[in-house]
């Protein structure tokens, strides 16, 4: 509640979003006092030296804000800025936790979404079924196409989609629906692979 996110304020950690996400639930941005307590351990929190910060504790930062659905808009900038400068050192369950949170809190940052789908394309081969379901989910709830990317994707998925849990690959197509992106290999594919997994698959 808002003590924790308080006595977190003297120490604007990586670790101290970890824990406040994991503690909350969510739960922290719906009390006033806690919640202006964490734009103030947002502030904060870049006024650091971003650049001495491994990629992982930027994209546990980052996940943390999503989960707690806080919005601070400076500090977004600051932090997406910085990550796009350095997409290249984060690992693919990095890019598609940091892509997650932005589509969770609904904040666009075009140069770093741009980026990440660079990666996403690029090393697709790397990115777990989970990961570009999360991906791919997060860019359709922030209606952000890049038809080129989504391609590459779509062209690695071909080739396992058996690797995807009946809610991974739901939240995949569902992200290419909301995109409104259509993949011939993969709409067939899927006409294919869905019937003999229905059973798995909950009514939602």
């Amino acid at each position: 509640g808002s003590s924790s996110a308080a006595a977190a304020t003297t120490c604007p950690a990586a670790e101290n979003w970890r824990r406040l996400a994991k503690s909350s639930a969510g739960g922290v941005s719906a009390e006033a006092e806690a919640h202006a307590v964490l734009l103030q351990l947002a502030d904060n929190f870049v006024q650091q030296e971003l650049a001495a910060m491994a990629p992982s504790e930027l994209a546990e930062v980052l996940h943390a804000w999503g989960v707690l659905l806080l919005r601070p808009p400076e500090p977004l900038r600051i932090l997406c800025k910085h990550v796009q400068c350095r997409v290249e050192e984060f690992e693919p369950e990095a890019l598609a936790r940091m892509v997650a949170a932005l589509g969770r809190i609904g904040f666009v940052h075009e140069g770093l979404l741009e980026a990440a789908c660079t990666q996403l394309a690029g090393r697709a081969v790397d990115f777990k079924a989970g990961e570009i379901a999360a991906f791919v989910y997060a860019l359709g709830r922030l209606r952000f196409r890049r038809t080129w990317a989504l391609h590459a994707v779509c062209n690695h998925a071909l080739g396992c989609i058996g690797d995807f849990s009946p809610q991974e690959f739901s939240d995949f197509v569902y992200g290419l629906w909301l995109l409104r992106f259509k993949h011939e290999g993969l709409l067939s594919a899927t006409c294919q692979h869905t019937p003999g997994e229905l059973a798995d698959f909950n009514p939602r």
